[in-house]
């Protein structure tokens, strides 16, 4: 909000490798902050986020990109596939 508020523009956050960083519980928790900011968010990771939040997925495989479909809720016990994951919130 301050930068916002200070340069008229709304920030683009950057969260890399979020899931080596922080346990399940608490990178959901960040994923569902940010998802409250204006603005866009890019969210990257070895794992698919597990948030309610509603996130648009992109993985990077082979220096393609392509879009992939949403996650499963949190509950899910699924085990996605190594590969980098992007989370845009526009």
């Amino acid at each position: 909000a301050v930068i916002a508020t200070r340069t008229d523009d709304e920030p683009v956050f950057l969260l890399d490798d979020l899931s080596s960083e922080l346990d399940a519980s608490r990178a959901r928790r960040v994923i569902d902050a940010v998802t409250d900011l204006s603005g866009q968010t890019f969210v990257t990771g070895t794992e698919p986020p597990r948030s309610h939040a509603q996130v648009h997925l992109f993985q990077m495989r082979g220096g393609e990109l392509t879009a992939v479909a949403s996650p499963t809720p949190p509950t899910s016990a699924s085990t996605p596939s190594p590969s980098t994951f992007g989370r845009s919130s526009s």
